[in-house]
């Protein structure tokens, strides 16, 4: 590299100033519910069969989901009734004796009215009207007997008694269920799918419901994987059945993917507007996202038709719960146990949201109960298990979880956690005053041997900045990969994101470059982010509404706004388009298009800077107070600032306005009527562009034109002049500054290169370019001490770089700074494992420091790797 020349720095500059300006999309959520099911040929073929009476013909329509095509009088009868899940009609009414017994067991099933099910299938001994006896029993809370009644179609199953599909797949259902009541569930998992594959491959190819039982097996094993292709050969049979769309949205809301979810529920609605299913399915979803509010407007009119339905009891609970209405909370409990005395559900439920919402000891409570209640269900320890590894406790998660896998095998989630957590058991341990660094792999070693300093540094300023200490130290969890860190964080190995904070955990992918790994990052700003999570729910005991938390984290991030950032707020602003106080939250969970949910970061982070300056940093903290009080989400500003929602949001625009003036993003003339003027006629361009600076010497849009006119004929000196004046009336555009540090280094001027490249560096979160750059000056310069500033900046993208490494060494050692070069030569011998000139300079590093047992240890190394490695006299 030549310095003097300026190129390399140059190209540097331009290469990642184009990334900084490019927008950052996310990643496509995949499609688990489908717009449109293919008409499947074979069930059309079953359909139009010339030998089926018509009334065989509407039955198989029924059947298969081809409700348009049925006739009138079938329409008119309980079995289309309930393929719509109209529970209300009066078809399925429980005393309506011209409609068949098992039908209206069924729908009153679906209603949550067990206590009826005994007595309207009396006599029946098909293995269907004996399953749902079983089921209602269970449901009543009667386990007991629910096995009694249950454990003739397990043997059945076991024996293979059963040869239509009907019976067979009735059977392997009720052997599922007895394996929850029994804790039986590695014994039979195996045969009950088998006997659902025997249903479908032997019996009858088009009984879907084998399918769907198959899926809903597999996803209270925690495996939507392959759950969701058991549910799509079920839709393909039937289109219309709606407990298969639930079931898909389950596997959307799984993966947090809530536009999905979302389908999913309109597909319910289209079937049956007063759908049940709908009803529960939304109300998860609200909960996952943490409105209870809407959750219960969803619910109440719900239970209004179906007081008795377990699923909206359980979810009401849990609505009370993470509303904070403990008396509301214990009615609702009690009101499922009056029904349903001593069944866990509502317990489980409640735990599990409360768990989502990080209260994880009154979700650990709830669980611990549900648990105690039906020891042999492994759900409720499973989500124990994960609640407390998801607290940082995890010794007890541990334990669980060892249990649980040894009661249910199958499922997929504990396996996975488990596993994480033996390893993690094993993990190399770094403590500080107030952070716990845990690593795996030794090559994170180097990662991890960098943060305490830092940390601590992140500690002081974050906790000085909010007024509040964590009660327990923090562990960092650097994880091997994505994986890993996809189940640390779900329990599932999908991931999205590249650290998290649980709370007083904070794991993260390493930013090595590799594969299942993220690339180089910023470490310390994403930590810094997530720490200030753990910081804030600590204080609000995790009562903080989500636009708020992610306010206070975005405000603790070093370095300014970036420019993809100031324009999306600057449009959003002028097109009045920003959310209102009771909009943002939903920019996360619910977005409508696609930059929503990084307007929502970025408008959170905007008016939490408003709050400081108009009405101080104690309104911040006042915040804080209010929300562990638990005030509603929507009275905290109004209280803390003592203004209405409206005057609140009417003040921050037109503070937003000077905001984005001082940018250089509301310029006058606009940008479109500046290009339309330079376009009037088209051979004086110049002339027009030099008028038109004479007319508006200040546009930004006409000054950066013009520096980009002077850089493409070569005139350096006017476009480094045009291009500080352009910075200075729009300084949020990082070409300004690439551009104005490219040219000073060519006109021979580095240090004036300086204060831009710092600039860049602030917004570069990914590579570490710019401080490279900056550690040359002032390598070159003598300026030692700023050099070890910059090459730490560099490592902190790129940890695992030992070329940069390599030159950090070098800096420390000519400052005199032993204990740094010698951190780094440690990272460079776990990086590069095989290269004996780590070890060499290592044992020469020892030597120097008086450390003679550590010199031979290396110099031992260096030989075992190269024989002819120069340390003898580190040997002796």
């Amino acid at each position: 590299m030549k310095f003097a020349s300026g190129t390399w720095i140059a190209r540097m500059l331009i290469v990642v100033a184009a990334a900084l300006a490019q927008p950052v999309h996310a990643q496509k959520a995949p499609q688990v519910v489908p717009d449109a099911v293919p008409e499947s040929k074979v069930v059309r073929a079953a359909v139009d069969d010339d030998l089926l009476t018509d009334t065989e013909r509407d039955a198989q329509r029924i059947f298969h989901g081809l409700l348009d095509e049925v006739s009138d009088d079938a329409q008119r009868t309980a079995a289309f009734a309930l393929a719509r899940w109209e529970l209300d009609s009066p078809l399925l009414a429980p005393d309506h004796e011209a409609t068949a017994p098992l039908i209206r067991a069924e729908a009153a099933m679906r209603r949550g009215d067990y206590h009826l099910i005994g007595d309207l299938l009396a006599g029946d001994d098909s293995p269907r009207a004996v399953l749902l006896r079983g089921r209602a029993l269970a449901g009543l809370g009667q386990f007991d007997q629910a096995v009694v009644v249950l454990t003739p179609l397990r043997a059945a199953a076991t024996n293979h008694k059963y040869q239509a599909a009907a019976d067979i797949t009735a059977a392997a259902e009720a052997t599922a269920e007895l394996a929850i009541l029994e804790g039986r569930g590695g014994d039979e998992y195996q045969l009950v799918l088998s006997e659902y594959d025997r249903a479908t491959q032997q019996a009858d190819r088009l009984y879907w419901p084998a399918h769907l039982a198959a899926g809903e097996l597999l996803m209270s094993k925690d495996n939507p994987q392959q759950a969701l292709k058991s549910l799509q050969a079920a839709l393909l049979l039937n289109p219309s059945e709606s407990r298969i769309w639930f079931e898909l949205g389950r596997i959307a809301l799984r993966g947090y993917n809530f536009a999905e979810a979302n389908k999913a529920v309109w597909k319910l609605r289209q079937i049956q507007p007063t759908s049940v299913l709908a009803d529960i399915l939304a109300s998860e979803m609200y909960l996952q996202q943490r409105d209870a509010d809407l959750a219960q407007r969803t619910l109440i009119p719900a239970l209004m038709r179906y007081p008795n339905q377990r699923d909206l009891l359980a979810l009401s609970a849990a609505a009370a719960a993470l509303q904070f209405k403990p008396e509301q909370t214990e009615a609702a409990l009690a009101g499922f146990d009056a029904v349903s005395p001593g069944h866990p559900l509502a317990y489980f439920v409640t735990g599990k949201y409360l768990s989502l919402t990080r209260q994880y000891d009154r979700g650990a409570d709830m669980l611990a109960i549900a648990s105690k209640r039906q020891p042999n269900w492994s759900a409720p320890q499973v989500e124990l298990g994960l609640l407390l590894n998801q607290a940082g406790r995890e010794e007890e998660s541990l334990a669980i979880l060892r249990g649980v896998t040894r009661l249910d095998p199958f499922n997929i989630r504990a396996a996975n956690v488990l596993k994480m957590l033996e390893a993690l058991a094993g993990y190399h341990t770094i403590e500080t005053d107030h952070f716990i660094i845990k690593y795996g792999d030794e090559i994170d070693g180097a990662l991890a041997r960098d943060m305490p300093e830092q940390l601590e540094q992140i500690y002081d300023e974050v906790t000085a900045a909010f007024s509040s200490k964590p009660r327990v130290k923090t562990l960092i969890e650097i994880m091997p990969n994505k994986q890993y860190f996809a189940v640390r964080i779900t329990g599932m190995p999908d991931i999205w994101t590249i650290a998290a904070s649980t709370g007083s955990v904070v794991a993260l992918t390493p930013p090595r470059i590799g594969k299942k790994q993220s690339g180089p990052f910023d470490w310390y700003r994403v930590i810094r982010h997530e720490f200030v999570h753990t910081v804030t729910l600590d204080q609000t005991d995790n009562r903080i509404p989500h636009w708020f938390t992610e306010a206070c984290a975005v405000s603790q991030e070093p370095g300014p706004r970036d420019y993809n950032t100031c324009q999306l707020l600057a449009t959003t602003l002028l097109n009045d388009e920003l959310f209102d106080l009771d909009e943002i939250n939903w920019g996360f969970v619910r977005p409508k298009k696609p930059t929503d949910r990084a307007l929502a970061y970025a408008q959170a982070h905007w008016m939490f800077q408003y709050i400081t300056q108009r009405f101080g940093h104690r309104t911040i903290l006042k915040m804080l107070a209010l929300s562990r009080q638990g005030v509603a989400e929507n009275r905290i500003v109004p209280e803390a600032t003592g203004q209405t929602a409206d005057a609140f949001m009417s003040g921050f625009k037109q503070w937003a306005h000077q905001q984005v003036d001082d940018w250089g993003l509301n310029p006058t003339p606009t940008r479109r009527e500046v290009l339309t003027k330079l376009r009037e006629g088209d051979d004086n361009t110049q002339q027009n562009l030099d008028a038109l600076l004479k007319q508006h010497p200040d546009h930004p849009d006409l000054l950066r034109i013009a520096a980009e006119n002077a850089i493409d004929r070569g005139d350096d000196k006017a476009a480094y002049s045009l291009l500080l004046r352009y910075a200075s009336v729009r300084p949020v555009d990082p070409w300004a500054d690439a551009r104005i540090a490219e040219l000073a280094v060519k006109l021979g001027r580095p240090n004036e290169a300086v204060s831009h490249l710092e600039q860049l560096d602030r917004l570069d979160q990914h590579t570490g370019a710019h401080a490279e750059s900056l550690m040359e000056i002032y390598r070159r310069s003598g300026q030692l001490d700023q050099a070890q500033v910059a090459a730490q900046r560099v490592l902190i993208r790129q940890p695992y770089n030992p070329a940069m490494r390599e030159t950090a060494a070098t800096i420390a050692l000519q400052r005199g700074d032993l204990e740094t070069a010698l951190r780094h030569l440690q990272a460079l011998t776990v990086i590069e494992p095989e290269q004996s000139i780590h070890f060499t300079r290592l044992a020469a590093l020892y030597h120097k420091m008086n450390r003679p047992a550590e010199a031979k240890a290396a110099a031992e190394k260096a030989k075992a790797l190269n024989p002819n490695a120069p340390v003898d006299a580190f040997l002796n």
